[in-house]
């Protein structure tokens, strides 16, 4: 059985210590012309996804969070969050108003 490694500190070289998501606005179809793009235009649509960073053991898979309007991006961002088991920690604003268990922290 192979060990797990444990959770620890241990030095994490620049750029690696932060778990970044891209949000991707598709652009198809707004220009009149084929090929063409408008630029800084998109729609209110598109798709979420984690970057990959092998320090904390996250790919950047295939398999993007898609949304149909700005609302609905804390949602896709939600599902990625899921999907890819990465766990949020409450920052001092939040745990005012969250009940959270000691062995949760």
């Amino acid at each position: 059985m192979a060990k797990k490694a444990k959770r620890g500190k241990s030095p994490t070289p620049a750029g690696e210590a932060t778990i970044k998501f891209t949000a991707a606005f598709f652009t198809n179809g707004i220009s009149s012309k084929a090929g063409r793009v408008v630029r800084r235009v998109c729609w209110d649509k598109g798709s979420v996804y984690p970057q990959g960073n092998e320090r904390h053991q996250i790919k950047s898979t295939g398999n993007p969070k898609v949304f149909n309007s700005l609302a609905e991006i804390p949602a896709a961002l939600q599902k990625s969050l899921i999907a890819h088991r990465i766990k949020i920690r409450p920052g001092s604003t939040s745990r005012k108003y969250l009940s959270i268990k000691k062995q949760d922290q």
